[in-house]
């Protein structure tokens, strides 16, 4: 009998040595359907300890987030997950991450990664996210503070570098770097989507970007957007930074962006044409818009600050834009030089005050063999009657019109209505894309909610009748119960700021 139950013993250790060692202390077998689950910051710990890289980090391997992780009072100086083990070569040393995570909508806060001896850095949450089936979804971010004061490459909130892999997350806080550093990621060669940064994004080199740093030839960005201050000395974007023949589609970015040389709302700067990998031209960016401030010295754009034989389609920007030369409420400087792929520029329009000392146009600064379509510009806000700075008279392909005409859909001929544009309140506001989002707070028709929206509520407070008659008190009735009081403030609430 005591023979027996030692063997039983032994064979019980055996069978659990072997699931502690596949599985380490998490729940869960790590696959799709069951995932490896999260549910403590002990179990985070495990999932982020690279001698847990195998089990964890390994293609094919699920886990999921269950719960927020806080992380105050701790301050790493690599990455959390999938760290780059040498610093001091060029190149990723270390266990890639090739999983999928989900964040499972729960939030890692108060993330904290300083250092000043790094050289070559893959700093982020995530190091290194890697195209053998490495995924990051639905996970937030909130109040991470980034500072690498070396000459460090690829810093970014969730991951120094996308290798191919899929992120859609979202982020706020602070990154600061030298070089190919975003508020999201520094440099991507995969997917992101459905991804947004909330950031203060500082680099002291080449390649900043609210979202993302260097957006290489594999790189893809959709349906994203940023709310930024980025600053830097080259390559300086709203959005991203560098775009080398990446692709930009279906985003946005709002804030205030400043660099030495290109520097743009959006992009600082972007390359197309022959792609370097094969595939098709890259540097498109299509149905994109930004708000952002623009200000440098050289090649500063409202929306691209250098367009390099790429192509800009549907696209629009309204900040201000200020820069020592070739300025453009829309590109700074676009060209085509040495390549067979045109710089195009094609159904967009720009509206916001352009200065600067030379080579200044309310659409674009400088333009060298470029290709202009069916393109405008607000002649009264921005301040100028050259839409193109180096040529007189303008372009065929660019028209500078009143406030008032840009603000009438048919002015924009040749424009699609049905499924690139739409035009919400004719004689109010300016053109938006179709995809815009609209919220219910937003009484005034302009595309976003703010005090504009609270003061029309403010001017309808209390009226008891809201109907057909007055429009449902011109729309403050927002929830058409007949009056305007709290339930209406609600909405406005719930859409704040959006």
């Amino acid at each position: 009998m005591r023979q027996g139950l030692v063997f039983s013993i032994i064979m019980m250790g055996m069978v659990c040595g072997c699931a502690l060692a596949a599985g380490g202390t998490l729940p869960g077998t790590g696959t799709e359907a069951d995932p490896y689950l999260i549910e403590d910051v002990n179990d985070f710990d495990a999932f982020a300890n690279p001698a847990n890289a195998a089990t964890y980090w390994a293609a094919g391997v699920h886990t999921k987030l269950m719960t927020n992780i806080d992380l105050s009072g701790r301050t790493y100086t690599t990455a959390v997950i999938a760290p780059d083990t040498d610093d001091q070569n060029e190149g990723f040393q270390g266990a890639l991450f090739t999983g999928v995570f989900d964040g499972n909508d729960f939030t890692v806060n108060n993330l904290t990664i300083y250092s000043a001896v790094m050289d070559y850095a893959n700093l982020g949450l995530f190091g290194w996210i890697s195209a053998s089936g490495g995924e990051v979804k639905n996970l937030n971010i909130d109040n991470i503070a980034i500072t690498i004061v070396s000459e460090s490459h690829r810093i970014g909130g969730l991951a120094g570098q996308n290798d191919g892999g899929v992120i859609s997350c979202h982020m706020s806080g602070s990154v600061r770097g030298y070089n190919a550093v975003g508020g999201l990621v520094g440099a991507n060669l995969g997917y992101i989507t459905n991804s947004s940064s909330k950031s203060d994004v500082i680099g002291t080199q080449d390649s900043i970007g609210g979202l993302v740093g260097y957006n290489s030839p594999t790189g893809n960005v959709t349906n994203c957007y940023s709310t930024n201050t980025v600053s830097g000395i080259q390559n300086v974007g709203g959005l991203v930074g560098f775009n080398h023949y990446g692709n930009v589609n279906n985003s946005h970015s709002n804030g205030n962006i400043s660099g030495v040389h290109y520097a743009g709302g959006l992009i600082g700067k972007n390359i197309g044409g022959i792609n370097p990998i094969g595939q098709n031209p890259g540097g498109v960016i299509t149905k994109c818009y930004s708000t952002c401030n623009a200000s440098g010295d050289r090649y500063i754009g409202g929306l691209v600050g250098m367009n390099e034989r790429g192509n800009i389609t549907n696209c629009y920007s309204t900040g201000n834009v200020n820069g020592g030369g070739v300025v453009g409420g829309l590109v700074g400087y676009n060209t085509s030089e040495h390549d067979q792929y045109s710089a195009t520029i094609t159904n967009c329009y720009s509206i916001g005050s352009v200065d600067g000392d030379e080579y200044i146009g309310g659409l674009v600064g400088f333009d060298y063999i470029g290709t202009l379509s069916k393109n405008y510009w607000d002649i009264e806000t921005s301040e100028t009657t050259d839409g193109v700075g180096d040529e007189d008279p303008d372009p065929a392909g660019v028209t500078g019109k009143t406030t008032t005409e840009m603000m009438t859909q048919s002015t924009f001929t040749g424009w699609d209505f049905m499924n690139d544009w739409m035009m919400l309140r004719e004689s109010e506001d300016y053109p938006r894309l179709a995809w815009q989002e609209t919220f219910m707070g937003d009484i005034a028709g302009l595309y976003g909610v703010d005090m504009v929206d609270f003061a029309w509520l403010a001017s309808w407070w209390n009226e008891p009748v809201c109907d057909d008659s007055n429009q449902w008190c011109q729309g403050a009735d927002i929830d058409g119960s007949g009056d305007v009081g709290i339930s209406d403030l609600a909405y406005i609430a719930q859409d704040w700021l959006k």
